[in-house]
């Protein structure tokens, strides 16, 4: 049973509260190495980073004449100020008009040992031979920070820097758990299980960008400068924005022309509008499809779409104080006891640990009547989902006095989202069971046996989440593999050959929905390793240049 929890950096350009920082663009290097010791001089402000690779300046000030004055310098193109991009972890604000936020279904097979589906789906084993695994490599991911103490990813690891302002630079803790499974989808080092990443033996670089509010441009671009200067063979950004900034702009092409590959995720709004950065030309624009190879509902598409990757139900690596899994345990007066995996709502209250009550069927609990001559004050009632509307059974729980509802599906799999607006909590627990699971429940209340329900969250080290910023690592792995078998090849051609090498879907595309189709792995190494030194292929795919 995998359960379907809608992750990704859903995100809007807003201004930062502080205001403090600006990005400072010079109209060529030249001026950059003789103008910090000047803008020291003439501003009151201070010059927090010199980005010489991108012919940028980050710039602290809170006085508005230094930011006139720096527009002013014949030398400077532009100077904008630091951007916030506020994120949102759980569902796209588009599910949230709906009368219950579901943000997908997940397959029936519990998250088990092996090979993840979507690494199994695109082939990737397949491409091991010809890349080495990857070894070699080198990626850098832009995200939240990074666990470098978590097992699947501690060998990989190889360095990061933060770039929020908020450390001296060395603290990349993911405190939001995003970069932590970005990067296990990218090179998780394979384990006993099974349990691997794209390229488990590509090294990894965290950079970040990203704090508590969200997400900072000027963070950002200095994280791609640094990746220009580590010389990294590709850069992962799950970030996704209604709009660009020149200083955004300028920062990828300073990143395409130093051969650097970047992918980025479109945007999980379920829009015909790709986000940016993803959206810009040079970039590598990836949506995300679920396990029957059909595009996510909430995965943005349009003419800058690539390609698609698996987005859906990814299990991989997770800050092993975040992660958690969700079950409910029954017991019975008769001794019976049997656990099951459960998923949980936001909105609702959250249970820390455990939480145990005697447990109650009030049947689909549509009308108060279902709780006629039945006391559920202070127990869980047993729910089950049928046609009426989720917060009628819930306040209905409510106003009979339950402290928890354990729902139990009507389709495969498990489904979870919010119930309320994100400022706002429900007084009471919400478990949600599959519906094959609930009938030996009834069965035992059916014959008048006492059963007692234990909800669950056991901490975990890896999750399954959903978005395209799950969809996007599977085919930095990929790049990582191809840079591992020809290092020679450039970011232009690394973008046509995984676009000439895709598995070609099997719905209706006339949208552009899938880009140019779904990522394949095995054949973009083995197209890879045909590039030769002088950058020509030994043979040409169809509407393939491979010229940069």
């Amino acid at each position: 049973m995998k359960i379907f929890a809608f992750f990704a950096l859903i995100i809007s350009l807003a201004p930062r509260a502080e205001a403090a920082r600006y990005i400072v663009i010079m109209k060529d290097e030249a001026p950059l190495f003789s103008a910090h010791p000047s803008f020291e001089r003439e501003i009151v402000g201070h010059v927090e980073s010199s980005l010489h690779q991108i012919g940028t300046y980050i710039v602290q000030t809170e006085d508005s004449s230094d930011v006139e004055r720096l527009k002013q310098n014949p030398d400077v193109v532009l100077v904008e100020e630091d951007q916030i991009i506020p994120y949102e972890l759980e569902i796209p604000l588009y599910l949230q008009r709906a009368e219950l936020n579901i943000s997908g279904r997940a397959p029936a097979d519990t998250p088990v040992a092996g090979v993840p589906w979507g690494i199994a789906a695109i082939k990737a084993p397949a491409a091991w031979p010809l890349s080495r695994q990857g070894e070699g490599a080198r990626v850098l991911l832009i995200d939240s920070g990074l666990d470098k103490t978590h097992p699947s990813l501690k060998g990989n690891f190889e360095r990061g820097r933060d770039f929020t302002g908020e450390s001296d630079g060395s603290d990349i803790t993911d405190i939001r758990g995003h970069g932590t499974h970005v990067a296990g989808i990218i090179a998780a080092k394979q384990d006993v299980n099974g349990f691997t990443g794209v390229a488990p033996k590509a090294k990894l670089l965290m950079a970040r960008a990203c704090f508590e509010k969200g997400c900072s441009t000027a963070a950002m671009i200095a994280a791609i400068n640094w990746g220009v200067t580590q010389k990294v063979d590709v850069m992962n950004i799950s970030i996704s924005g209604i709009s660009s900034t020149a200083a955004q702009d300028e920062a990828i092409k300073r990143a395409d022309k130093a051969g650097i590959a970047v992918v980025a995720s479109s945007g999980n709004w379920g829009s015909n509008r790709v986000f940016f950065p993803a959206a810009l030309p040079t970039v590598i624009a990836v949506g995300a499809v679920d396990p029957s190879m059909l595009r996510a509902t909430f995965s943005q598409y349009g003419p800058e779409l690539a390609l698609v990757a698996p987005g859906v139900d990814v299990y991989s690596t997770f800050p092993a104080t975040r992660g958690k899994v969700h079950s409910v345990k029954i017991e019975t007066s008769t001794g019976f006891s049997v656990k099951y995996l459960a998923s949980t709502f936001g909105g609702t209250r959250e249970v820390r640990n455990s939480l145990k009550g005697e447990l109650v069927s009030v049947g689909e609990g549509d009308t108060m009547a279902d709780y006629d001559g039945k006391n559920v004050k202070g127990r869980f009632v047993l729910v089950r989902r049928g046609k009426g509307k989720f917060m009628n059974k819930i306040n209905n729980a409510i106003k009979a006095g339950a402290t928890a509802i354990i729902f139990v599906n009507n389709r495969p799999g498990l489904e979870v989202g919010r119930f309320t607006d994100k400022d706002k909590t429900l007084p009471i627990s919400i478990f949600m069971i599959e519906n094959k699971n609930s009938q030996v429940i009834e069965d035992r209340l059916a014959r008048g046996e006492s059963v007692v329900a234990t909800l669950q969250a056991t901490s975990s080290g890896f999750q399954v989440l959903s978005g395209t910023s799950m969809a996007a690592p599977h085919v930095t792995g990929v790049v990582a593999l191809m840079k591992a078998a020809n290092k020679k090849l450039k970011s232009a051609q690394i973008k046509k050959i995984l676009m000439a090498t895709v598995t070609p879907p099997t719905a209706d595309n006339l949208k552009n929905e899938y880009g140019k189709g779904i990522l394949n792995a095995e054949q973009a190494v083995r197209f890879s390793t045909r590039i030769d030194s002088a950058g020509k292929a030994e043979y040409l795919m169809p509407e393939l240049s491979v010229t940069h």
